[in-house]
C-alpha cells in the first residue's frame, strides 16, 4: 500500500513486521485526493488512459506487462525497447 501511494511509512520495521497503526498507516481521503483526480482525469480524458492511469498507480513496467499479456491496448508510444526489457525481466 505505500508503495502504491495509498499508505504511509510511519517507522523503520515496516517490511518486517507490518503493524498497522504503529509503522504504517492508510492516507487519508485528503491526501489521496490528488491521486484520485488524476487518474480519473486520465481515464475520463486521455486517448490511452487506461494504460496512463495504470502507470501512474503500478508503474511503466508493470503497465507495459500488462498491456503486453493483452489486458489493455498498448499505446504506439512505448518503444520496442522498453517491451524488450519488460519481455526480459523476471517480473512475472
Amino acid at each position: 500500500m505505500v508503495r502504491l501511494g495509498l499508505a504511509k511509512c510511519l517507522k523503520n520495521g515496516l517490511l518486517k513486521t507490518p503493524n498497522y497503526g504503529s509503522n504504517w498507516e492508510m492516507k487519508t481521503l485528503e491526501e489521496l485526493q490528488p491521486l484520485y483526480k488524476k487518474v480519473i482525469g486520465l481515464l475520463k480524458t486521455a486517448k490511452h488512459g487506461e494504460f496512463l492511469a495504470f502507470r501512474e498507480v503500478f508503474g511503466e513496467h508493470v503497465a507495459i506487462r500488462v498491456a503486453l499479456n493483452g489486458e489493455m491496448d498498448m499505446p504506439a508510444f512505448v518503444t520496442a525497447e522498453q517491451k524488450q526489457e519488460v519481455a526480459r525481466s523476471n517480473y512475472t
